[in-house]
């Protein structure tokens, strides 16, 4: 997004091309996106090819097509107490994330199990 929001701005970039943001969310939501990955394993069935991201302060966790429409709004997955600092994935595609804070790697799972 441009910054300060709803200002006009051109971006300019070494890149040949730059690509508009899929999703945004509000600062009130969070304060740092921390990138996730493309959900490809068997525990969250109806959520594969969803990428998950997080956010670094307010411990959230979120979802959006990976190969949906060019602007969307995130899914909110899970409200967690996390400093989300990194997301990983298993042989299998099943999806970690790390927690800063309290050094922790866990996996993420169904609350129905």
């Amino acid at each position: 997004e441009c910054y300060p929001a709803g200002e006009e701005c051109e971006v300019t970039s070494p890149l040949e091309e730059m690509t508009d943001p899929l999703a945004v969310y509000s600062h009130d939501l969070g304060c740092s996106v921390t990138g996730g990955h493309v959900y490809r394993g068997k525990a969250f069935s109806d959520l594969t090819g969803n990428y998950f991201f997080g956010d670094y302060c307010s411990g959230r966790i979120w979802a959006v097509a990976a190969e949906g429409p060019a602007r969307q709004e995130p899914v909110e997955l899970l409200d967690t107490d996390l400093s989300i600092s990194s997301f990983g994935e298993d042989d299998r595609g099943e999806i970690y994330v790390t927690d800063l804070a309290r050094g922790l790697l866990l996996r993420l799972r169904s609350a129905a199990r």
